[in-house]
């Protein structure tokens, strides 16, 4: 039994045992001390693989497509600013928050021509040419409360998420005017982006 469980540990990468333990429970319930405990170690998330590059590119893609050149972005999840760097070719100004202040100062090491905080969505005032919420969406308690406020920050709203999501977080999306969606896929993960005009959810006259 020793031999084919020491296999088996050999064979899981230690990133993939620590995100087990330490995302066991924050689906959907705003686990806040779970993101500032995973940064213990860096890069929890493996930003660095090609796998991410991948997403990294065709968020880009449909940014420069749909959006075009900004002045300014808001991230929100912006984890250590792995996608912070494909961010700012794309915009003026960049903004990226994140829970964990850990994530945030190594972010504004990788990244020092953004501005990076340790705020939550629902501290934040003013308003922004871009908002996006990549892969972030799996961790919010009250997700018409999340698309409300990027509405209310941004002209313009992104997000995107994995397909096997899709059943619960689609029905959120599926009442705002003019929104348009697209999947992306590498190998066989699979993401969906959604984006729509944030006055989209604006009273209107």
């Amino acid at each position: 039994m020793v031999g084919p469980l020491r296999r088996m540990l050999s064979a899981v990468r230690p990133r993939n045992l620590w995100n087990r333990f330490i995302f066991r429970d924050v689906a959907y319930n705003d686990n806040h001390g779970a993101f500032k405990t995973a940064y213990i170690v860096p890069d929890p998330y493996n930003l660095k693989s090609e796998q991410a590059a991948y997403r990294f590119a065709e968020t880009n893609r449909i940014i420069r497509d749909v959006f075009g050149h900004v002045g300014t972005m808001l991230e929100i999840g912006c984890a250590e600013g792995y996608q912070s760097l494909h961010l700012l070719p794309l915009c003026d100004s960049l903004h990226g928050i994140d829970v964990s202040d850990k994530a945030v100062e190594r972010a504004r090491v990788r990244c020092p021509e953004a501005r990076f905080s340790d705020e939550d969505i629902f501290a934040l005032t003013g308003r922004y040419d871009l908002v996006l919420a990549a892969e972030v969406l799996y961790y919010m308690s009250d997700i018409p409360a999340v698309i409300a406020r990027m509405s209310a920050l941004g002209a313009g709203c992104l997000v995107t998420y994995y397909e096997p999501a899709a059943p619960r977080l689609d029905p959120y999306f599926a009442e705002i005017p003019g929104v348009q969606t697209a999947l992306l896929q590498y190998k066989d993960v699979r993401w969906k982006a959604v984006w729509w005009k944030g006055d989209a959810l604006r009273p209107q006259n």
